[in-house]
């Protein structure tokens, strides 16, 4: 009877037990886990990676519409004039943003010096604010530090105080570029024969392949046979924004890969040469560029 008795007790542990009846994984059940879980994240990290780059897509078009928005305020204020370029050598006090020195990879004090930015002539109309001049797919740093500015203006746009001619007593043409062009002083030279405001682009993105001063050549006649400044690509390699003189942003994607061109620390200005070359007349994503930034005096 007492054998009886202490064989049921020992059979009821067994069956308390935790252990009882559980077995373990087998190498190939978690390596088949294991290969499950790698594929959802396959799966999930170009989703991802879409959804970084249309977010910072987004911040790009709203900083791009704020300056912009600034630049209207501007003319308002100034009876249409366009707020004036900065080429390299320019002070800020006379010029959309300083340029004095102009950005580069190295310790240029241009790329983080905010005092020189609130001291520019568009700064009143921008609150103060500076981190709107910088893409946010601009996340390469300089020697220094990241850099305030990203965006550069095109310099067929806000010529007064570029080195100009004037023609028949029509809108300044730049004296040794694009002869022959249109060269922009007031916001009200735009429309009629020439570009409408909507299809002008006024600021963009800039290549680190050519940055340097806010005055973003434009080569119209295609005689150079290259972008004499770069046009940037800062998003996903192939996306640049844009904004235009209606007060408009958006963003551009190019089609060729003559401006698909990913940004490496180091490279291009500075450093050896600009990017890219051996684009010619007829290349899609040079038409598109040009043909938004000016067009033959008649």
């Amino acid at each position: 009877m007492m054998n009886m008795m202490k064989s049921k007790m020992r059979s009821n542990r067994l069956e308390q037990s935790p252990a009882a009846g559980r077995s373990a994984f087998t190498l190939i059940e978690l390596l088949v886990v294991i290969a499950i879980i790698a594929i959802l994240a396959a799966m999930l990290l170009p989703a991802l990676a879409s959804a970084k780059v249309r977010a910072q897509t987004t911040k790009c078009i709203s900083n791009l519409k704020q300056m912009q928005l600034g630049c209207k305020m501007y003319e308002t204020d100034f009876n249409d004039y366009m707020v004036p370029n900065a080429p390299l050598g320019s002070t800020p006090n006379q010029t959309w943003c300083p340029g004095n020195l102009g950005e580069d990879w190295f310790v240029s004090s241009d790329n983080t010096n905010r005092a020189n930015y609130q001291a520019s002539i568009l700064a009143p109309y921008m609150n103060g604010q500076v981190d709107v001049y910088r893409c946010p797919g601009d996340i390469l740093e300089s020697q220094n530090g990241p850099r305030i500015r990203s965006y550069s203006m095109q310099m067929q746009m806000g010529c007064l105080y570029s080195k100009y001619k004037v023609q028949g007593g029509g809108p300044a043409n730049l004296a040794g570029y694009n002869p022959g062009y249109y060269a922009y002083v007031k916001v009200t030279e735009l429309g009629g024969s020439t570009l409408s405001p909507s299809d002008a682009f006024v600021f963009c993105e800039e290549s680190m392949s050519t940055m340097n001063d806010a005055f973003l050549q434009v080569d119209s006649t295609g005689a150079s046979g290259f972008f004499p400044d770069v046009p940037g690509a800062y998003h996903a390699t192939s996306i640049c924004g844009f904004s235009f003189s209606d007060g408009h942003s958006e963003t551009h994607k190019w089609l060729t890969s003559a401006l698909k061109i990913p940004t490496i620390a180091g490279q291009g200005y500075g450093t050896g040469g600009q990017l890219p070359k051996g684009v010619n007349i007829g290349n899609a994503d040079w038409i598109w560029f040009t043909h938004h930034a000016t067009t033959k005096i008649n």
